[in-house]
């Protein structure tokens, strides 16, 4: 009986309509924005580096609003709460 349950719940976790396993999914544009602003913030200076910071963020934003709304399993749309919350909080201290 738990085991069957447990199955249940780990399926609604990590399969998507189709019944595939989904942990990553490849190509995502805003995550790629995300990394290349990211990192472009670190090797510039002054206001670049600011502009490529609040770029990222908002990418980062937009795509935790994507796995929130539209993602293809609870983990996704449970990590996209998470990446969400994390940058609220790190930018309120």
């Amino acid at each position: 009986m738990y085991k069957n349950k447990a199955r249940k719940i780990t399926d609604k976790l990590f399969r998507d309509d189709s019944g595939e396993i989904v942990i990553t999914q490849f190509p995502n544009v805003t995550l790629g924005i995300w990394f290349a602003a990211s990192v472009l913030s670190r090797i510039t200076n002054g206001r670049p580096s600011t502009i490529l910071e609040y770029l990222g963020i908002g990418a980062l934003l937009v795509w935790s609003m994507q796995e929130i709304f539209q993602g293809v399993n609870y983990f996704r749309r449970i990590l996209g709460i998470v990446v969400f919350l994390f940058i609220l909080v790190s930018r309120i201290n």
